[in-house]
């Protein structure tokens, strides 16, 4: 049953990538905003669910959920912008492999070890990466700097450092719906100062389809995710998950009619074995 709830986690993930790209290629200004509904709404269903609960709260490790939630904020609002720019397919990629900063981060901070099925995933993901950021190009450090793969390389290292504070609030005893709403919280503020500091209109909060698909499919992810992890292990359910990127890249292909070249199949099947290792290893 574990295995069929990461599905749905990574189906969700799947639509929720998708729903992203239309919106920024219908509104150039909207990231901010879009953010910011998203993030009402999350607050909203995981506050409901905390009260209908009625379990007591726990509050200790709060510093590190406010700090989870704005990496989160932010590196959503940055893979949102370089979805502008780069295929879906290419950013869903990118951003999932931040399984990789993880890797390194953990080594580092979390005193975890560091394994040859780690360091073997490292390369493949580094591999991935230059792949993807030239799949439609030529393969220069050059294009790999570009504005949009800028955007998506930091996204990717906030959203690692997101976890990484994640399992610290959780590790100081935080409950976890406590810990999902300060995270819609900061998603309402960061994306709110968003709107405002780029002066996207008068209103700082979006309120249309889109806002209420991606947030049903955030907290879709959120919660078919815990449950999956609930029953089954999470060396299982977490990468499982993480290959949203392959369903995100076929239906970029049909939907956005993104071009399937051999660079892209390769950086994609690097991908898939970086985290393949991750999860065996």
């Amino acid at each position: 049953m574990g295995i069929a709830f990461a599905f749905l986690s990574l189906g969700c993930a799947v639509w929720n990538d998708l729903i992203f790209k239309i919106v920024r290629r219908q509104d150039s200004a909207h990231a901010g905003r879009f953010v910011a509904g998203v993030g009402v709404l999350w607050t909203l269903v995981f506050t409901l669910a905390f009260v209908i609960i009625g379990q007591k709260a726990h509050w200790q490790g709060w510093v590190y959920a406010v700090l989870s939630g704005i990496m989160s904020a932010v590196a959503n609002l940055l893979l949102i912008d370089s979805l502008a720019r780069v295929e879906v397919g290419v950013g869903s990629t990118i951003y999932r492999l931040n399984l990789i900063w993880v890797i390194v981060l953990s080594v580092l901070f979390l005193n975890e070890s560091l394994t040859l099925a780690k360091l073997i995933a490292v390369f493949l993901g580094v591999t991935a990466i230059a792949l993807l950021s030239a799949s439609v190009g030529t393969l220069s450090f050059r294009t790999l700097l570009g504005t949009g793969l800028r955007w998506l390389l930091l996204a990717s290292l906030l959203r690692a450092l997101m976890g990484i504070f994640y399992k610290l609030a959780l590790s100081a005893g935080m409950g976890l719906l406590e810990l999902l709403m300060v995270s819609g919280a900061c998603w309402v503020v960061v994306g709110m100062a968003s709107a405002w500091s780029t002066r996207e209109g008068t209103v700082p909060i979006t309120w249309n389809k889109w806002v209420l698909l991606s947030g049903i499919l955030v907290c879709g992810i959120v919660f078919f995710l815990s449950k999956a992890l609930t029953c089954s292990q999470a060396s299982v359910a977490v990468p499982i998950s993480q290959f949203n990127f392959v369903g995100t890249a076929v239906l970029g292909i049909f939907l956005f009619n993104e071009p399937f070249t051999m660079r892209k199949g390769i950086g994609l099947a690097s991908a898939c074995g970086a985290i393949l290792l991750l999860a065996l290893g």
